[in-house]
């Protein structure tokens, strides 16, 4: 799943598991060298403007995350980025 592009919360839930649980996994096993970590996802300007809508609307991150397919603290990450580099 994760190669072919699963979040990791998706992964999760499928099985059952945390996200954090999926992440711990990934990394060991990408350490081992059994597979290719992936890195951070690139969100394009219409996802970073939905994700702002969403939080002035009251949505908490992880009622967007919940939305948008992503986990709270990737939305906030992403937010708090976006609005530093609006500075």
């Amino acid at each position: 799943m994760y190669e072919n592009g699963a979040t990791l919360q998706e992964i999760g839930n499928v099985y059952g598991k945390p996200w954090t649980s999926v992440r711990n996994l990934i990394s060991r096993l990408s350490d081992k060298g059994l597979i290719e970590r992936h890195h951070a996802e690139h969100y394009t300007d219409e996802d970073i403007e939905r994700m702002r809508e969403l939080k002035d609307a009251g949505k908490t991150y992880a009622e967007i995350g919940d939305i948008m397919g992503r986990t709270p603290a990737a939305v906030f990450n992403v937010l708090k980025r976006a609005r530093r580099e609006e500075k």
